[in-house]
């Protein structure tokens, strides 16, 4: 499974603070009410230190902070924890991170510009080139402001978020120089403004990347909205993707729904569906963080590791499908001890007996019901949505070194 010296990839999510309320976000049901036992914590620089020693940070050439509860750019730490890496790193590191972009003030996210356009030899030839080329450019150190859409779109996914603060710190940001990228999630109600988007990231100096969401019922067997409530549980609208061609929500603006939360609320085992069942019947699971020239962990904000943010996202999450409640349940099971930074180091984790093998037993082409992870073969199966969220190449940064 994980070789050691093929590890040079990290994704850290920081913290569980989030300015936002998006409506596909584990933290809230349906962008409204937050999950009722949500623990607001974050990895301090001292976690940093400790999970990721310099003998082990010389190692990693990439770094993606990114939230599946909370957003990096909340995190009091996030600076310090950039100049560690960067410090250590014996590679051409490059670190992103992954914000709404909607906290703080312009002059926090000018001094985080100014850090990534101090990065060392990033206008080398290595860089120049592939800056150049037609690729995403993830391999890039830089923000990458997740923006769906303009002033008068942007609020519908990215609940919470201020359209005038949002562009003042991206302007701050952009005045330093340094690289930045604008991802797009296009939906149904901001596809027609894709263009005009990518004309004022240009302005902006970034290079402009859409993407396609998930949450739309891609492992239900039909394609589903994503209906979105206030705070009260109370139904506001919905969302749909491009092109949708499911039943619309005929929910009445306001109408109270406390079935919203029931899956979390009362612990009642899911349905295994047939649907599910014969998907894991025909899929071969082939990680994605294992699988690949340069192998990548996840940290959660907890201090818990895993393969990949994936799992991550459904890491004590509710049960509102059958493969969140199976790997919780086995995980739980196993034991959350076992994963813990904080109560083991990250080489005792990798080379112990837990962590490899209850990953690679979930892996075996056995029934659900048997133990195979389910999520795991929605994730990284043949019928991956994963595998269609963005619609050019990315780059591997491991094949940049340093000059």
């Amino acid at each position: 499974m994980y070789n050691l010296s093929k590890i040079g990839r990290l994704h850290i999510e920081l913290t569980t603070r989030c300015n936002a309320s998006c409506p596909a976000c584990s933290r809230n049901f349906g962008g409204g009410p937050v999950v009722p036992d949500l623990v607001l914590t974050e990895l301090s620089i001292d976690d940093i230190k400790t999970f990721f020693p310099p003998g082990f940070a010389k190692n990693i050439s990439a770094i993606n902070f990114c939230g599946n509860l909370g957003d990096p750019g909340v995190a009091l730490d996030l600076l310090p924890i950039l100049e560690y890496f960067q410090s250590n790193s014996e590679k051409n590191i490059a670190q992103q991170v992954r914000t709404n972009g909607g906290m703080r003030n312009a002059a926090y996210w000018k001094q985080v510009g100014e850090f990534f356009a101090s990065v060392p030899n990033r206008d080398n030839s290595a860089w120049k080139s592939l800056k150049e080329s037609n690729y995403d450019s993830f391999a890039f150190p830089a923000v990458v402001f997740s923006v769906d859409g303009l002033e008068d779109t942007n609020h519908i996914y990215r609940r919470g978020v201020k359209w005038d603060r949002l562009f003042a710190n991206m302007e701050a940001y952009a005045s330093t120089g340094a690289f930045g990228i604008w991802e797009f999630l296009v939906f149904e109600h901001n596809q027609h403004q894709v263009e005009e988007a990518k004309k004022l990231a240009n302005k902006l100096g970034f290079h402009f990347v859409t993407k396609n969401p998930m949450g739309f019922g891609e492992y239900q067997g039909k394609p589903i909205g994503m209906n979105v409530y206030d705070k009260n549980q109370r139904y506001e609208y919905s969302v749909y993707p491009v092109n949708f061609t499911g039943e619309r929500t005929n929910i009445p603006v306001g109408h109270h729904s406390p079935g919203i939360t029931d899956g979390y609320v009362n612990k009642h085992i899911p349905v295994l569906t047939e649907f599910s069942k014969d998907l894991a019947q025909k899929s071969c699971i082939k990680c994605k963080s294992v699988n690949s020239y340069t192998q990548e962990l996840y940290v959660s904000a907890g201090g818990y590791l895993l393969p990949c943010c994936f799992l991550g996202g459904v890491f004590g999450a509710n049960n509102t499908t059958y493969s969140r409640w199976q790997f919780n349940d086995m995980i739980n099971k196993l034991g959350l001890d076992k994963f813990d930074l904080r109560k083991n180091n990250v080489l005792d984790i990798l080379k112990g007996p837990y962590f490899q093998k209850f990953f690679l037993d979930g892996w075996e082409g056995k029934p659900v019901e048997d133990g195979r992870l389910l999520f795991c073969v929605e994730t990284c199966g043949e019928l991956s949505a994963i595998d269609k969220l963005y619609n050019n190449k990315t780059v591997d940064a491991s094949l940049l070194t340093k000059e």
